[in-house]
This record gives C-alpha cells, structure tokens and sequence, in this order.
C-alpha cells in the first residue's frame, strides 16, 4: 500500500490501516474494470488467505452485475440511437411480424401513405392487404418470413411451400394444409410403399418443378 500512495496512485485519507486487502474487478471477458478493496484499522482483526478467497468470490460476483448493468445500458443507447434514426429518416419505414401486423411505422411512411395515425395504420395486415397483395408484394414477405424463421431448412423448397400456401384472401393458413398436401401425404404413400423405414430421416426440396424426397439411413 505504501508503493502504491508513493508513487501517486492511490491517496490515503483518514487514519493508516492495520491491514489492506484489494483484489481487481475483473468481467468474465478477463478485463480489469476496477478494484475491491477492504481495510482493518482493529490490532486484533488481520486479514488472512481466507479473506482474500472470500473477497476475491465476491469481487467476481460484482464484477458481474456492473458488466450485466454495462451491457444492459449499451443495448438500451443502441435501440435509442436506432428509433432517433428510423424516426428521423426521409424514407418510409415500417416493421411487421410474420403475421403480417404492423409493429411499428415511421412519420415519412405516415405522410406517404396519408395515415391519420399510428393505430390507424396498424389496422392493415402486410399479407392480406389488397394493393400489396395484387402487387404480389405480400406473397414475397410471406416467402421471406418463412425463409428467416426457418433458415436451416432448404430454401426452394421452402420459398414453394410458401407459395402454395399463400392465399391473398386467407394469408398464411392455408400453409398447414399446403404442407399436408405437398409434404405429409406423398411421404406417408412412400412410407406405405417401402421405400422409407420408419427411422430414416428424409430431407425435402424442391428441384426442377417438384417436390424430392431423399432417403437418410441411421
């Protein structure tokens, strides 16, 4: 302790410790954000190993919720930055589920579309609406929201079953049935054929035109 205050890194206030004990604040990624100290000014309380172990767990601990609290703050600045952003563009923005609800909607895409409000515009469905529906732009963010949700699976053939399962009327559930139609009902015939066992694993595509069906043993 004595180093540390001569050469200038640390200041003594008040009276001299009997014992000095610090240990660094260090997050899970191994970097030193801080110190943790603790000091006895009694003759008869010394701080020993055990102290040292118990104050490093704690300073873990701690170190912790300060990084936990960094990162929460971090995120909280980002998601500001990015609504000042949307809010602010020239250019019509617009969020939606994969239902096709509107989530959010910025004031440049209000003024484009001559909304009243944000609730009025919530009230359009992007999957059923008539002009994006003729526009065929509901049927390709029906395409595109099945191919994010489902990123592992192969893309034609999901983009197809997308396709086939989209009714500009109903949206999105006809899909269960298209699945059944194009999917279930032709492996379950292969299946009753023999020509898949009941522990293989079939991969689905779509190639020139129609729906493939693969055999995988285990």
């Amino acid at each position: 302790m004595e180093e540390l205050e001569r050469s200038g890194e640390v200041e003594l206030l008040g009276s001299p410790s009997v014992d000095w004990l610090g240990v660094p604040l260090k997050t899970q990624r191994g970097d030193t954000i801080g110190a943790m100290t603790v000091q006895s000014y009694n003759e008869t309380i010394r701080l020993g190993e055990e102290d040292k172990e118990i104050l490093i767990f704690v300073s873990s601990q701690v170190a912790m919720v300060i990084e936990r609290k960094q990162a929460e703050e971090a995120l909280q600045e980002s998601e500001e930055r990015y609504r000042r952003l949307v809010e602010n563009a020239p250019l019509g923005i617009l969020s939606a589920d994969p239902q096709g609800r509107i989530v959010a909607v910025n004031p440049a895409l209000l003024a484009m579309l001559g909304s009243p409000s944000v609730e009025a515009t919530r009230q359009i469905n992007m999957l059923t609406f008539p002009p994006l529906v003729e526009a065929g732009i509901a049927g390709d963010m029906f395409v595109a929201a099945l191919l994010d949700a489902f990123p592992s699976l192969a893309s034609p053939m999901l983009a197809e079953v997308a396709k086939v399962g989209f009714d500009p009327l109903y949206g999105a559930r006809p899909l269960k049935r298209a699945i059944q139609q194009q999917i279930e009902n032709p492996v379950a015939r292969l299946v009753l054929e023999g020509r898949f066992g009941p522990k293989d694993v079939i991969p689905v595509d779509f190639r020139k035109g129609e729906f493939t069906f693969e055999r995988i043993v285990h």
